[in-house]
């Protein structure tokens, strides 16, 4: 395996299949075939276009030698084809890319903002330490273009390993790049990222942040959805203008740790309460970061001829009453077996108040109340 495999795998498994995209030759209206970056993530306006660089084992190199090569292939030729790729991108506002599902996927280029720009490099032993802490490359056209060795990049995605938290980890590390410029790179890459968890954006950037990679506490088990996501049933409950199995996946992938903390406890509670048949008011929350209003339905074996309708219906009065342009939703029902069998329904509408609706809601409130709470998103032993 290439290192441009172990870096898609890696995106692959951390933000899915369904947003990452590997071969990525795009055929132009003259015929012309070229290829956009090598390793591309688009998750709505989450989007990151990544170069790769091996130094595959030099021989009888030297220091000089391997500063030629980072200079030539990760400096200057990487940054190349990111500028290619967002020029490809600029040109072409619809292009069509198979993803790493299988999956034909037309992107609406014209949209994308705020694009993280990426060269990773696997680099060999003999680089200086002056181009093994570079850690940005400032270009005309394209702005900042981060640069990471790739045994940093792999710590940033084990600690980052939702889409949302990388794209903001790189927003921050921009500033910081703005802030102060070269300075940054006489700090480490996990100084940095213990600075981005710490919350102290702020701050003079140091060494001394390093502290809190030790300390955070990784309950993963709290929040990771990701055996969900991957095992994710293509049970769709439809209804008129709503959409399909990615525009839910969206909606989970682009949820930072605390929402997803909170998206699985509703979840499991739902599970549980459709396992032991139990009868209780569904489970919600809304993301105010996403606007995205979350459904979570138990319903008893006796509702299973009415679910559908019973899901379209108080998805819909959820994303009403949560005020929201979207929602998604999604039932449970236990069979005689112990099985669970899952249905979901995303909806989406611009939110406008409608005295009827109100009126319903009014004389038969179907939920439990909610009340807006700020969770802590890092948590740090001691």
């Amino acid at each position: 395996m290439t290192f441009e495999d172990e870096i898609n795998s890696l995106n692959e498994y951390y933000f899915f299949k369904e947003f990452t995209y590997s071969d990525n030759k795009f055929k132009k209206p003259d015929g012309q075939e070229v290829e956009f970056a090598d390793s591309i993530i688009f998750l709505d306006d989450l989007s990151f276009i990544f170069q790769i660089k091996e130094r595959i084992n030099p021989f009888n190199s030297t220091a000089k030698k391997e500063k030629k090569w980072f200079k030539n292939k990760v400096i200057k030729k990487g940054t190349k084809q990111i500028r290619d790729t967002l020029s490809y991108i600029e040109d072409y506002p619809d292009a069509s890319l198979v993803n790493n599902r299988g999956d034909a996927i037309d992107i609406p280029t014209s949209s994308l903002s705020s694009i993280h720009k990426i060269v990773v490099h696997k680099s060999d032993e003999l680089l200086p330490d002056e181009c093994k802490n570079k850690k940005y490359h400032i270009s005309q056209t394209a702005g900042v273009i981060h640069i990471f060795q790739s045994h940093d990049y792999l710590g940033i995605v084990h600690f980052l390993i939702t889409p949302a938290e990388l794209s903001e980890y790189l927003r921050f590390r921009s500033n910081l790049i703005d802030q102060y410029g070269e300075d940054i790179n006489e700090i480490s890459e996990p100084a940095i990222l213990g600075q981005y968890l710490s919350g102290s954006e702020e701050s003079e950037p140091s060494e001394e942040f390093i502290q809190h990679l030790a300390l955070l506490d990784e309950d993963v088990e709290l929040w990771d959805m990701t055996g969900v996501i991957k095992r994710f049933p293509e049970k769709i409950t439809r209804q008129e203008g709503a959409s399909d199995y990615y525009c839910i996946v969206n909606e989970i992938a682009k949820l930072m740790r605390n929402e997803l903390a909170a998206f699985k406890d509703r979840f499991m509670r739902s599970w549980e309460a459709a396992k032991d048949d139990k009868s209780v008011l569904p489970y919600r929350f809304k993301s105010l970061r996403t606007g995205c209003a979350f459904l979570f339905l138990p319903l008893l074996h006796s509702e299973k001829g009415s679910r559908g309708d019973a899901l379209i219906n108080l998805t819909l009065a959820n994303r009403y009453d949560l005020q929201s342009d979207k929602a998604l939703g999604v039932s449970f029902i236990a069979d005689k077996h112990g099985w669970q069998d899952v249905e979901w329904c995303f909806v989406e509408k611009t939110w406008q108040q409608d005295e009827e609706i109100d009126k319903l809601l009014e004389e038969n409130y179907p939920f439990r109340p909610v009340s807006q709470q700020k969770i802590d998103r890092y948590k740090f032993e001691g």
